[in-house]
């Protein structure tokens, strides 16, 4: 168990205690955010809100435009633009460090603990870990602020994955195979194709049994990735990958469901708006004897700019 107390540095040993040179530090669920969505920073700086224009034609059909033999030359079709907003709030962060001499003067007995940077570690990892649930999950305290896994506009399926993949006998798991890429294909009215495709991680972990336990020659996990990177590289998408992540499976995202999520990893589709990246203050006193420090940033949700682009399959 870890002291929580600030002043852990505080503890009782004997003249047979070595303080060994190895600390333990707490570990902590990470994964690398830009296998998933890509970030940008400091767009529009450290405005409340990040907007934008989302413009949709409205030109009738081609053949509208047609004139000539049986058809008037005096009839003129139109083509015009229907203009949109999409607005995605931000919420600003901060946290401070405290220390004072005495503090310092007692953790240098310590040996090998140099608490000042244990504590702004700390606070960096608590940022960090708290951007990476939000990349997936949204914020806990503006539901407006959503993740990759929580976007209120797009579609949800609940009709093709109804347990684990990896629980599934090879007919109903080639059958989920047939059905996903058009999942997807139709959503998007057939203007692009995916490029990811998030598993739950208690799942894709059970994908390494076969496929086939008269003919063990691939695992699930293989046909299920080489059957759908080879739709992607029919349009053209040839960096297709699996990425599993442990906020979709039901017991981390504390929405009782498994989520999976076929999409297109593009800028153009969806960012992460990291308005204002992490930065911290110089130590100041008051008095010279306690020492403060602020660690701050500014985040917003994983933007949406093209909702049909994802398609979540639940149950």
């Amino acid at each position: 168990m870890f002291d929580t107390n600030s002043s852990a540095y505080k503890q009782a040993i004997d003249t047979l205690t070595t303080i060994d040179q190895k600390i333990i530090e707490q570990k902590f669920y990470d994964v690398d955010i830009t296998d998933f969505v890509d970030i940008e920073i400091g767009r529009g700086g450290v405005s409340d809100e990040i907007m934008n224009w989302a413009l949709g034609d409205i030109v009738g059909t081609f053949e509208e435009g047609s004139f000539g033999g049986n058809i008037d030359f005096e009839r003129t079709a139109s083509a015009d633009v229907v203009i949109n907003k999409k607005i995605f709030p931000r919420l600003k962060w901060k946290k401070s460090v405290t220390y004072s001499l005495f503090d310092i003067m007692q953790a240098s007995k310590a040996q090998n603990i140099d608490i000042i940077e244990a504590k702004l570690s700390a606070r960096k990892r608590n940022w960090d870990l708290g951007i990476q649930e939000t990349v997936f999950l949204g914020s806990k305290v503006n539901s407006d602020i959503t993740g990759l896994l929580n976007n209120k506009e797009v579609t949800v399926d609940t009709t093709i994955i109804t347990k684990a993949l990896s629980t599934m006998t090879s007919s109903e798991f080639n059958a989920v195979i047939a059905k996903l890429p058009n999942a997807f294909f139709t959503n998007a009215n057939g203007t692009t194709i995916f490029n990811r495709f998030i598993i739950p991680s208690t799942d894709y972990n059970g994908l390494v049994t076969q496929m086939s336990e008269t003919y063990p020659l691939k695992t699930k996990l293989e046909v299920l990735e080489n059957a759908l990177s080879t739709v992607a590289k029919g349009y053209g998408e040839n960096d297709f990958k699996i990425v599993p992540v442990y906020y979709a499976d039901s017991t981390k995202n504390k929405t009782n469901k498994n989520i999976y999520c076929l999409y297109k990893k593009n800028p153009d589709t969806l960012v992460y708006d990291m308005a204002y990246e992490y930065n911290t203050t110089a130590f100041n006193s008051l008095n010279n004897f306690d020492f403060v420090n602020i660690g701050y940033g500014m985040y917003g949700s994983v933007n949406v700019l093209r909702p049909k682009e994802l398609v979540y399959l639940q149950y």
